[in-house]
């Protein structure tokens, strides 16, 4: 094994000038192609050195390296709690790694101020059924989310905090106490105190 210069470490993957070529020649960043890669030269380093090693020549550019520029920011600020994350993804050019980093970064919630039916079957310890059933009463507003689900799928509902902080007080006998995610009942009935 040859030594690093830099550090006195030794190099556990040493690629040959043959090996290298092919990384240079076929690289594109794709899991297939890394895949390819890996079999062409007979399993012998990992994908993540291949990856590594093709960063290192200039083949790929991570999402670290390339700053957020402020008004993707603000596209991300605006559009994070309604658009579903693969749409993220393409419009602003970053992997899912990189948009969730700078979610928590900049401190976003993925509901904005507001909660899914699932998360909403969390709090109240109801089933969706039942939910469903306050919806189309009237008696807990909710909005259509606008992803991109499949029709199968059906659109993910929206409600606001506002919206679910007062159907908790004024339909509280609908809530089976024992069932309630006991924390989170508080904070939101409590709102900001």
């Amino acid at each position: 094994m040859m030594a690093n210069v830099e550090t006195g470490m030794k190099r556990k993957y040493n690629l040959t000038e043959q090996e290298m070529s092919v990384i240079l020649r076929d690289y594109d960043g794709r899991t297939e192609t890394i895949d390819k890669i890996v079999n062409l030269l007979g399993d012998k380093y990992p994908r993540w050195h291949i990856r590594k090693v093709a960063a290192e020549n200039g083949l790929s550019r991570p999402d670290k390296v390339r700053p957020w520029a402020e008004k993707d920011e603000d596209f991300l600020v605006k559009h994070y709690s309604t658009m579903c994350i693969a749409t993220l993804c393409k419009r602003l050019k970053r992997s899912r790694t990189a948009i969730a980093l700078k979610k928590k970064r900049l401190g976003l919630a993925k509901n904005g101020d507001g909660f899914t039916m699932h998360q909403i079957t969390g709090i109240t310890g109801a089933d969706h059924h039942k939910i469903r059933k306050w919806i189309d009463k009237g008696w807990l507003k909710a909005k259509h989310k606008n992803t991109e689900r499949t029709e199968a799928q059906g659109d993910m509902w929206h409600v606001k905090s506002d919206d679910m902080r007062s159907f908790l007080i004024e339909h509280w006998e609908e809530i089976d106490i024992r069932r309630v995610d006991s924390y989170s009942f508080i904070q939101l009935v409590a709102g900001n105190l």
